[in-house]
């Protein structure tokens, strides 16, 4: 029997690299099927059919039924359909299931996961590097969260600007490929739970080193910074099953230190907060 390949909880089908990145899911995911083709230069999100402009400025023609995702151009490099295609396709893919897309990565211990949300340039990324020769990294760059905090793995990559390598030490990286022009270096992850519960959220900040426990009356504001589709109504049942979770501020100093900081700090969340 062929392995059906994917991630976020889809089979993905017409990724130019094959199965490189992507991991089995269950017989019942949803099927994804990607392809380029022309674009309709309008922006648009509805119940069976969106528009999406990527952050680097390609369209995304995303259909609900068949689920596809059609590819503006300039078409993509081969590597850029699992990341970051691949995300603008599940971002939309689960909203219209009901399931909240946060620009964020998540880490997976023995007893929870940590959901960690950072904005753009703060470390994010690095502090995953860091963490994944501890823990097993399920997503990078999207985190799908759906009902009762349970949140889907990602591809079995991440993008790591290359200035970032100096910072990680002695972290040993898998198989690191220049991908996205030379513009970032993706490197090969291990094998992940595919669905994990949420056990602690993790806003990361720059500096100075520090964890402060961010109280419940201000959890959904700072959630709703990190939300990747901006719509309304938003998945609002979503997040208040995630108003209960133990929810902390990281700030962490630029450098390697900072990023040892940042990835103690998980590892202690991970152990200390079961789902």
């Amino acid at each position: 029997m062929t392995a059906l390949l994917g991630a976020y909880g889809l089979v993905v089908h017409g990724a130019p690299t094959g199965g490189r990145w992507l991991h089995e899911q269950d017989v019942a995911a949803p099927h994804l099927t990607m392809a380029a083709g022309s674009v309709d230069d309008e922006e648009v999100v509805g119940e069976g059919r969106a528009v999406l402009r990527t952050r680097t400025g390609r369209l995304l023609d995303v259909r609900r039924s068949p689920l596809t995702v059609r590819v503006g151009s300039p078409h993509p490099a081969p590597d850029e359909y699992v990341h970051p295609v691949l995300a603008g396709a599940a971002v939309m893919a689960h909203h219209w299931g009901g399931r909240l897309a946060l620009h964020g990565g998540v880490v997976a211990g023995a007893h929870g996961a940590v959901l960690l949300l950072a904005d753009r340039g703060v470390g994010k990324t690095t502090t995953l590097a860091a963490l994944s020769n501890h823990v097993a990294v399920l997503a990078d760059d999207v985190a799908i969260v759906g009902a009762g905090a349970w949140v889907l793995a990602g591809p079995r990559c991440l993008d790591l600007r290359p200035e970032a390598l100096p910072l990680l030490g002695d972290v040993a990286l898998r198989d690191p490929t220049p991908v996205r022009g030379g513009d970032r270096l993706r490197v090969t992850l291990g094998l992940a739970p595919l669905v994990a519960r949420v056990s602690a959220v993790v806003h990361l900040t720059s500096g100075p080193d520090r964890i402060d426990s961010l109280p419940p009356a201000s959890r959904i504001a700072r959630l709703l910074e990190h939300v990747a589709l901006r719509v309304v109504p938003s998945r609002t049942a979503v997040m208040l099953d995630l108003l209960p979770v133990p929810t902390y501020v990281v700030g962490a100093t630029r450098g390697a230190v900072g990023v040892s900081f940042a990835r103690d700090a998980v590892l202690s969340l991970l152990d200390n907060h079961a789902a």
